[in-house]
């Protein structure tokens, strides 16, 4: 698996648990960067280069 492959993965299961305890309106873009040690900057440059729709709570992302 590519690291960006990972990191997008990362991404996603760490939104997925944050999203899980907090809900939709107490988990933020810090929440998730600081579980998945990047930086905020850095989270919505990875959702971008996605390919694939993920659908959390709220969110959609192209698949």
């Amino acid at each position: 698996m590519s690291d960006a492959r990972e990191q997008r993965e990362q991404i996603i299961a760490a939104a997925l648990g944050i999203f899980g305890r907090y809900g939709y309106r107490r988990t933020s873009m810090d929440l998730i960067a600081q579980a998945t040690r990047m930086s905020t900057a850095h989270l919505p440059s990875e959702a971008a280069r996605d390919d694939r729709a993920v659908v959390v709570p709220g969110v959609r992302r192209r698949r």
